[in-house]
């Protein structure tokens, strides 16, 4: 009955809720809902009615339509949150008629309602609108972020200096991921006055040179970088991975060659991170660059970073196939490794040889990279 439905919409128990909001859904009308929505003063039946009305859909449309009407702005604010999670093709249009309401709050509510719906239509009136106060402006500069439609850059682009808004804007250009917004932000990196928010800056940087991989990055003439570079490296090696990431980005991608030793070390402590791999392997080109200092470095695990990963191109191969001849056993099954993964059929007669040998360990890493390695190029194989 419907009293009982009402009893369990307002339960203490969580599995009695739920069954009365699917109960609701199907058997109270989107007005008698409402009803219950209105009661400030339980707090649990008016989530349940809640989420009752956003599983019942367009059904619902026409009566949330109305709520946003009405002269109740908390109603209203709670019908904007049922219309961004119902999301039907006629929601954007009642969102962005909230623009215009009386009450900020719910055109707050309805601006980030849309950027939560990736509403691209909405674009033009959202810019339409960037010149409210400054609450508006960071509800819409979010929502464009959110939606990541690049017709928003020349806004973004120039507000990236405002005092107040740099914030959302760096993170919405971010999102956005734009080439364009490259430049503006790698000036923003080095400006010491952007301190304050430079991780956000960082990440922007990075998601734009992860949407447009064959971008890469050049200081900004002039600019000092000494205290930068130093702040990279931290990143770099604090394992903290969203920023680890971005560090490692920008860090190849400006080939700061000085930096790798700290990017290939911290890739061998944090090998769980599941971005190392695809990363070295995208700047395979700036490390190959530097591979033959790289491979002098006295860290060992320097050296077998870039090995294991394999971050090098195949013309630096000889330089790895002369490693099996190392001295250090660790270097030399880094070596298997990365001849192994690369395929490298000019190094099976060395590995063959240090699979004849007399260490077990130098045996085992040699059959491991012979075993990857192509069947013709194995030939009429025999080992004694």
């Amino acid at each position: 009955t419907r009293e009982a439905i009402h009893q369990g919409l307002e339960d203490d128990i969580r599995c009695v809720r739920e069954r009365a909001v699917a109960l609701a859904v199907r058997h109270l009308e989107p007005e008698t809902l409402g009803e219950l929505l209105a009661d400030d003063a339980n707090a649990t039946l008016r989530n349940s009615a809640l989420t009752a009305l956003e599983r019942q859909g367009p059904y619902a449309l026409r009566f949330l339509e109305n709520v946003t009407k009405g002269a109740d702005a908390d109603l209203a604010m709670f019908a904007v949150q049922a219309l961004a999670r119902i999301g039907a093709p006629r929601t954007s249009p009642l969102l962005l008629a909230l623009l215009d309401h009386p009450e900020e709050n719910v055109g707050l509510a309805a601006i980030e309602a849309l950027g939560e719906m990736h509403a691209d239509d909405a674009v033009p009136r959202l810019l339409e609108n960037l010149d409210g106060s400054i609450w508006r402006q960071f509800a819409i500069i979010r929502a464009l972020g959110l939606i990541g439609d690049a017709r928003a850059m020349d806004a973004l682009l120039s507000l990236r200096s405002h005092p107040m808004l740099m914030d959302p804007v760096v993170e919405a250009m971010g999102n956005i991921g734009s080439e364009r917004g490259l430049a503006p932000l790698v000036l923003l990196l080095f400006d010491p006055e952007a301190f304050a928010i430079r991780e956000k800056i960082l990440i922007a940087v990075h998601q734009v040179l992860d949407n447009n991989p064959s971008l890469r990055l050049s200081p900004p003439a002039g600019a000092d970088d000494a205290g930068l570079r130093s702040w990279l490296a931290e990143q770099a090696e604090s394992g903290d991975g969203r920023l680890a990431e971005a560090a490692f980005s920008v860090i190849l991608s400006m080939k700061l060659a000085d930096l790798y030793p700290q990017v290939l070390r911290a890739a061998r402590k944090h090998a769980d991170q599941p971005w190392i791999p695809a990363c070295l392997q995208r700047h395979r080109s700036e490390i190959s660059a530097a591979l033959p200092e790289i491979l002098r470095n006295a860290d060992v695990q320097v050296r077998c970073a870039v090995l294991e990963h394999g971050a090098f191109l195949r013309e630096s191969l000889p330089a790895v196939v002369e490693l099996l001849d190392h001295g250090d056993r660790r270097v030399v099954r880094a070596a298997c490794v990365a001849l192994g993964n690369a395929q490298a059929r000019e190094a099976v007669p060395q590995l063959l040889d240090l699979f004849r040998g007399k260490t077990q360990d130098m045996r085992d890493a040699a059959a491991e990279a012979l075993s990857r390695m192509p069947p013709d190029a194995l030939g009429e194989l025999r080992i004694d």
